[in-house]
């Protein structure tokens, strides 16, 4: 028996007052809580990698256990399979496989692709076409341009513009088949599937039940719940005039915007990063499914919606569109919100939606 049970039992035993003994018990509490480790359990855990040509980051609002390891394994997982179903760098995957169908001849698809594709060609009727997947044909055309530093010709454009057009595919959800209409199609799904990898890789950790969880790939964000101590997360808006020197920069200048977020997702396309260089000239990676050139309405576009696939593809559709037609867009779709920034390094200029002002941590500079 501890000698501080023994003083207890003799303390009943000679019937002490019950103050004084009350008093002790809670002093030997607290000091005992004072001197145990810390059992708070408010960290985060991050993991990161590399998938669909860029990093990825996983990030939970819980300890570094077991737990979280597994649910952030099993989250990175799902985004690998689906790499590889839709990566157009590997030769044997679904998608590549589909640049050899015969026009006219179906192909049935895997539950993942055919989903995907449906909600593809949603976007490409809501935008009137500029969100478009058929556009492969015309990136092997610019890649090819590349090489060879020289511009494709208009002939050459005009060629290609012949096989590209969402109204060419048709989709069989009963038989779960695509068709394509032309001769010479093939389809890239780079401007909806890091987004959509996001989404299904934040359902993974919804499933493990924990508290709240980030996923992005590339960029392309989405989250739920929010870190420890915080009522959102903090979200950085590269400044596409002074690009960043590493993924996820926050050096002075670097970050020209910071939104709050939270059981939402967030995407930013612009050629900053990602463009073609031709004779000396960068030109953007993001194509015009309707003139098969490189856009030029702004630099950078950031879309606000409740998934990251929808963010991801109204993020390049409105890169195709001018800045009112993008606009006008934008404020037709539910909880959906875009900035889009033109301008200048010493002048930049802003462009928002009548509600992207409300996840603003701060106000933009005028």
């Amino acid at each position: 028996m501890s000698f501080f049970s023994h003083w207890l039992l003799k303390c009943f035993t000679h019937r002490f007052s019950i103050v004084p003994i009350l008093v002790l018990i809670l002093v030997f509490i607290l000091a005992t809580l004072f001197f145990l480790p810390s059992t708070r359990k408010d960290s985060t855990f991050a993991l990161t990698s590399s998938t669909m040509g860029t990093y990825c980051r996983i990030v939970i609002a819980a300890p570094n256990d077991r737990h979280s390891r597994r649910a952030a394994d099993s989250a990175l997982a799902q985004i690998c399979a689906l790499e590889a179903l839709t990566s157009t760098y590997r030769q044997e995957s679904e998608v590549s496989q589909l640049s050899a169908l015969e026009p006219n001849t179906p192909r049935t698809l895997s539950p993942e692709i055919f989903t995907v594709l449906e909600r593809s060609l949603y976007y490409s009727r809501l935008t009137d076409g500029a969100f478009d997947i058929t556009v492969e044909p015309l990136m092997n055309l610019w890649q090819a341009a590349v090489k060879r530093d020289r511009l494709p010709s208009s002939e050459e454009i005009a060629g290609m513009l012949r096989a590209i057009g969402y109204d060419k595919i048709a989709l069989d959800p009963v038989a779960r088949t695509i068709t394509f209409r032309q001769a010479g199609m093939s389809v890239t799904l780079n401007a909806i599937i890091p987004g959509y990898a996001a989404d299904l890789a934040l359902a993974r950790l919804r499933q493990a039940n924990l508290p709240a969880a980030l996923v992005d790939i590339g960029g392309e964000i989405a989250c739920f719940g929010h870190p420890p101590g915080r009522n959102a997360w903090d979200i950085g808006i590269q400044n596409p005039f002074q690009p960043a020197s590493a993924p996820m920069d926050t050096s002075p200048g670097a970050v020209l915007a910071t939104i709050r977020l939270t059981d939402a997702a967030v995407s930013t396309s612009g050629n900053y990063q990602r463009f073609f260089q031709i004779a000396g000239r960068h030109y953007s990676h993001i194509l015009d499914p309707r003139t098969g050139l490189p856009v030029e309405q702004a630099p950078s576009v950031t879309v606000i919606a409740p998934t990251a696939a929808d963010a991801d593809a109204l993020a390049t559709a409105c890169s195709v569109l001018s800045v009112s037609e993008a606009l006008k867009l934008i404020n037709r779709i539910p909880h959906t919100e875009a900035l889009l920034i033109t301008g200048s390094a010493e002048a930049p200029v802003f462009h928002t939606s009548t509600g992207f002002a409300k996840y603003l941590l701060t106000p933009l500079p005028d």
